[in-house]
């Protein structure tokens, strides 16, 4: 019986660390609150600030107007030396060496390229109550996400995803384009295009990506449970 009850408590257990962020709609409940009172892997250490914005935003002296930045540029941000998708087959991109300097998709690599998540060298205007600092147990013991782990994308995203490129509306193989945004027949979710490089045509992280609700983790605006979020832009 005590063999049971300790498997049962075990299973619960978990059944709680799977699930604490499997589907969280608001910020506070997702791996992007780094907060010292957030249950995520990396989060402030002891003595750190209970703010979940600060990490992103500031409502004054922001180090980009938009929107309202808090983080400073990276060494690989600033410098402009990540590796881009390419293909002979894609129609919407010449070859890319770095991002376009407007691309909201830097804002995302500030931390996804394995840069410090906090500290008073990454964060511009630092909260009252507490440090950034990130808390000693992390996994890779800090400051950024550890190495091998899938959210550090390092600087080298030939084998992800195109981004930080124009869509052309006279493209057959993608969804239509209304305004700034694109979607197929086969769902009911429009994925935002964004300004850049002087269009506002441009896919980005952000299409594909909510940063501040994670119900489809990780982060997705669409489920993609038999491939919807693939086919809400790809005609297939």
């Amino acid at each position: 019986m005590k063999r049971i009850v300790t498997l049962m408590a075990a299973l619960s257990l978990a059944a709680a660390a799977t699930t604490a962020f499997a589907g969280s709609a608001v910020i506070s409940g997702t791996k992007h609150n780094l907060s010292t009172g957030s249950t995520a892997s990396y989060k402030a250490g002891a003595g750190g600030t209970g703010q979940i914005c600060v990490f992103c935003h500031t409502p004054h002296n922001a180090a980009q107007n938009i929107p309202l930045w808090n983080r400073q540029a990276t060494a690989s941000t600033a410098a402009g030396t990540f590796q881009l998708y390419s293909s002979v087959t894609m129609k919407n991109s010449k070859h890319k060496t770095g991002f376009t300097s407007e691309s909201i998709s830097l804002f995302c690599m500030s931390c996804h390229d394995g840069s410090a998540l906090g500290g008073t060298a990454m964060i511009k205007n630092a909260p009252a109550d507490g440090t950034t600092d990130m808390a000693a147990g992390v996994p890779g013991g800090g400051p950024g996400i550890a190495g091998g782990r899938d959210a550090n994308l390092g600087t080298d995203l030939k084998n992800d995803h195109p981004v930080n490129f124009r869509v052309l509306v006279s493209d057959p193989g993608i969804g239509t384009v209304t305004g700034n945004t694109m979607k197929t027949g086969s769902v009911t979710n429009s994925f935002p295009l964004f300004a850049s490089n002087g269009n506002d045509k441009y896919l980005e992280c952000g299409s594909c990506h909510s940063v501040h609700n994670d119900t489809n983790s990780p982060f997705l605006r669409t489920t993609n449970s038999g491939s919807k979020l693939c086919l809400g832009c790809h005609v297939k």
